[in-house]
């Protein structure tokens, strides 16, 4: 059996729901062979899957695909809730072009902490909706862990001795259930994929400005390697004291790059509007055996409402390392995002290792 997964931590941690996925689908029906094309990253939006949908082979004749991203899309769908929702309707539009003969599923899982409950019901809607439209099954798993919990206890003890923090539940006791689930969920749905309902397909699309590929002349060439192949990247590193400019034919939408040591903020400017992004994880190193992160930033802050009639023809970017002492440095355009910090005062050995511009085009 070959199974293609494309989210989030929850689906790679150690001793998480995947970890137990392969002795369940061996005991339930029998399979020796199980193989798993994991896509998924730690942090990673939907947008961040959609890129990574390039990786992928459409002659590769998937048993069931899973995608889960009801958890870390929080941020994203909290501060620009069209651009997660333009976003991750494109992933499962492209999936469903790339596989649509075999099954697919919507993974939705659930924070541990009340105060998120509200705005996650409106995300597992707009995902449970998208599923439907696009041939995909949806299988609430928060839903079912919470039908175990009275409504009383909801926020008690109980609930959150489910969780090992706030977005990982505890294993292996319920990382073990959830897998029993998940494989029967793919056993039952075996060659009966659904099909898409969708009347209306938008007129964009998203790409890629690859920052090794699409650049010359400026930079340092880096490769970053993992014990997990979806990590391995390779990276364009600028210094303090240089910078990039260019053009993209469409509407920039996101940016991905490594964080890891020696960092420098970066300073990204988009037709004319500037920005600065934190580069630096507050947990850097990172625990355990990888050694960098890879990070995706969706440009939440920029207007994607009405995108049909929005995109331009041509978006100049100019984006280079900056810090604190920079005389272009504003505290004003600083744009937050989970987990990432600012980089010290001064390090005149500190740079910034992009991989790619994402943006959306018109697709003619």
């Amino acid at each position: 059996m070959h199974l293609l997964l494309i989210g989030a931590s929850n689906l790679v941690i150690k001793q998480g729901l995947v970890s137990y996925l392969e002795s369940y689908l061996s005991k339930v029906a029998g399979i020796d062979s199980v193989t798993m094309d994991n896509l998924s990253i730690p942090s990673a939006m939907n947008m961040c899957g959609l890129s990574y949908l390039s990786r992928l082979d459409s002659t590769t004749n998937y048993d069931h695909i899973f995608v889960e991203f009801a958890v870390t899309d929080y941020p994203i769908f909290a501060h620009n809730p069209q651009l997660c929702q333009i976003s991750f309707e494109l992933l499962l539009l492209e999936l469903q072009k790339l596989y649509p003969n075999c099954p697919k599923t919507v993974l939705l899982l659930g924070r541990r902490e009340k105060k998120h409950h509200k705005l996650q019901i409106g995300i597992h809607k707009h995902m449970r909706e998208s599923a439907a439209k696009h041939g995909f099954y949806t299988l609430d798993i928060n839903a079912l862990i919470k039908s175990f919990i009275t409504p009383a206890d909801a926020d008690g003890e109980l609930f959150r001795s489910l969780y090992l923090d706030g977005v990982h539940y505890r294993p292996p006791v319920v990382t073990n259930y959830i897998a029993s689930v998940c494989a029967l969920h793919i056993i039952s749905k075996q060659k009966t994929p659904l099909q898409s309902v969708c009347k209306e397909v938008p007129n964009y699309r998203l790409q890629t400005f690859n920052f090794v590929k699409d650049v010359e002349g400026i930079g340092l060439i880096k490769p970053f390697e993992s014990s997990y192949p979806q990590y391995n990247s390779i990276a364009r590193q600028l210094t303090l004291s240089q910078e990039l400019e260019f053009d993209v034919p469409g509407l920039p939408c996101g940016i991905s790059f490594i964080a890891t040591t020696d960092v420098a903020s970066l300073m990204l400017e988009i037709n004319g509007e500037r920005s600065i992004l934190h580069t630096l994880h507050r947990d850097n190193p990172p625990k355990g055996r990888i050694k960098f992160l890879v990070r995706h930033n969706p440009f939440f802050w920029m207007d994607y409402s009405n995108l049909n009639a929005s995109i331009p023809q041509k978006s100049h970017i100019r984006l280079r390392p900056v810090q604190s002492s920079d005389p272009e440095w504003d505290e004003a355009i600083i744009r937050k995002s989970f987990g990432m910090v600012q980089t010290k005062p001064q390090n005149n050995s500190a740079h910034v290792c992009l991989l790619g511009l994402d943006y959306f085009v018109t697709d003619h």
